[in-house]
């Protein structure tokens, strides 16, 4: 069979990527960047779905951005045609993707490492990516902590108080949300609250790396829970009624003071020393 010309092969290459890109709408602007990705190209076609292509999982991932290819973990050039020609490292042990997340994780890693001591007789045999799985990542926060994620290695009884108090979490964490959106749609400012949910969003995922399965119940109830749960009493009690009356009070204290300068300049001597 006759091979095609380098220019045909070429458009080729891009075909499965397009198809990718284009699946159910059109391309959107953060899947232009797949275009050029000789991995994608290959591993769309030629790898074998088990139980899901690698790509396809990546593309739903919290790592889908130019920033994480496939070059970023696995090594090799992503713009050569043979990518694995030029360092290319193949798949990685569970040891070296856990140092290959720590390359940009760094924080994480080290509260991971540091209580749970590989060398210790009960040391945590598990990484990162036996919570955040190896290509579809998902993000930290209380939805990975689940009979499915936390029972692959440990029993349901030891499991529960984790995911009971992950699911308090989440419910709470969704309540605070929902007094967000119903204050933006008000026209009141949010900006303060999100900042502080970022802030208890990191608190929450610091819990997750730096507590064992049966303190960290107990990190999250101390921790993010019971201040997610002030911060959503503050936004209740700073509530649109309450911001209006404040308004109010300001418009009528201006008011006043208009009035008593009022009064004042009528009182003052006219020129000439007539009153």
């Amino acid at each position: 069979m006759r091979a095609l010309p380098g220019k045909f092969a070429r458009i080729a290459a891009f075909v499965p990527v397009l198809l990718l890109s284009l699946a159910g709408a059109a391309c959107s602007a953060d899947s232009m960047f797949l275009l050029g990705d000789a991995c994608v190209s290959c591993h769309l076609t030629c790898e074998r779905v088990t139980p899901e292509i690698s790509v396809v999982a990546w593309k739903k991932s919290v790592h889908f951005r130019p920033d994480v290819t496939c070059s970023a973990c696995h090594g090799g050039d992503r713009y050569l045609a043979l990518p694995f020609k030029k360092g290319h490292l193949g798949l990685p042990t569970e040891a070296k993707a856990e140092a290959s997340c720590g390359s940009c994780h760094e924080k994480e890693l080290a509260d991971f490492v540091y209580i749970r001591p590989r060398s210790a007789k009960n040391g945590c045999k598990a990484g990162c990516v036996s919570c955040h799985s190896y290509h579809n990542v998902q993000k930290a926060g209380p939805e990975l902590v689940s009979t499915e994620t936390c029972g692959a290695c440990h029993s349901a009884d030891k499991a529960r108080p984790a995911i009971e108090a992950a699911a308090k979490l989440r419910e709470n964490r969704d309540g605070l949300l929902a007094l967000l959106s119903q204050r933006r749609q008000a026209g009141l400012p949010v900006e303060y609250y999100e900042n502080e949910l970022v802030s208890l969003d990191k608190k929450t995922a610091r819990a997750f790396h730096a507590s064992g399965m049966t303190g960290l119940a107990t990190a999250l109830s101390q921790g993010p829970e019971k201040e997610i749960a002030e911060l959503s009493a503050r936004l209740a009690g700073d509530s649109p009624a309450g911001f209006h009356a404040q308004g109010v009070f300001v418009v009528l204290l201006i008011i006043f003071a208009l009035i008593v300068l009022a009064f004042t300049f009528r009182s003052l001597p006219k020129q000439g020393g007539k009153r």
